[in-house]
């Protein structure tokens, strides 16, 4: 199992005092999500969905789509936000 287990509540002070679910660099912006996914941290459920929707390269999208599938909560948000935005992907990434 590669889940990581972090403490939420330093994942909170983290971005609070290094802002970086404000992080526009795609290659930061996706490593943090990913360790807050791992982590359980819901509050980065929106700014997943941003980033997955703003763009379609499969490096980023299919691993996060993966990982919010592993959250209780994230699960049926990955499922709407696929349904809708499915047409936006190329047809190789459409095959997740």
């Amino acid at each position: 199992d590669d889940k990581l287990t972090h403490d939420i509540a330093a994942i909170a002070r983290m971005d609070k005092l290094y802002n970086l679910t404000a992080v526009k660099n795609a290659e930061v912006r996706f490593r943090w999500q990913v360790l807050c996914l791992r982590a359980g941290y819901e509050a980065i459920i929106p700014a997943v969905v941003e980033f997955i929707t703003s763009q379609g390269r499969m490096k980023f999208v299919r691993p996060l789509y993966r990982e919010l599938t592993k959250l209780e909560a994230g699960k049926p948000v990955a499922l709407s936000t696929f349904e809708e935005f499915q047409g936006t992907y190329h047809p190789v990434a459409k095959k997740m």
